[in-house]
């Protein structure tokens, strides 16, 4: 609710203590790119690779392809490493990435909840960003606003 209420960009967090270690990985499904979730596709992707780059990694996509992002007008970096497969988020996860990679997923809708929870329950950390379509996505992620070697509230 206070996601759908705000028009500011929202990342919601669930990271273990070795987020920082394992891969940035980023779960789109093609089924759900139509134009009310674009911004927060967008901004999903713009995070996620905010986020290996600072790592000095290459990001990973799936199991959307990169190429159905750039049809539907969302820029996507020349470096992604794809990786197709269930289209599921829970199942692909477990498939592509291992303990220790950090997921980010887009809120599209409010099943998104369970299956992050069991994302992250697996040992996977997690964020799910959304951006609400009335207000136009920033760069506002850079290196220094995510640190992911300091802990939250301690």
């Amino acid at each position: 609710e206070i996601v759908a209420a705000t028009s500011v960009p929202v990342a919601i967090a669930a990271l273990h203590p070795d987020a920082a270690e394992g891969r940035v990985v980023l779960y789109l499904d093609a089924d759900e790119l139509v134009p009310g979730n674009l911004a927060t596709m967008t901004l999903a992707l713009e995070l996620a690779t905010t986020l290996a780059r600072a790592r000095g990694e290459v990001l990973v996509l799936g199991p959307m392809a990169p190429s159905t992002l750039e049809t539907a007008g969302i820029p996507v970096p020349t470096t992604v490493d794809h990786r197709d497969g269930e289209q599921a988020m829970e199942e692909w996860a477990t498939a592509v990435t291992q303990p220790g990679d950090l997921v980010v997923v887009p809120i599209l809708d409010t099943e998104i909840q369970p299956t992050a929870v069991r994302v992250y329950r697996s040992g996977r950390s997690v964020v799910a960003v959304k951006q609400n379509p009335e207000t136009a996505t920033a760069a506002v992620v850079t290196p220094m606003t995510l640190q992911f070697d300091q802990t939250v509230g301690g």
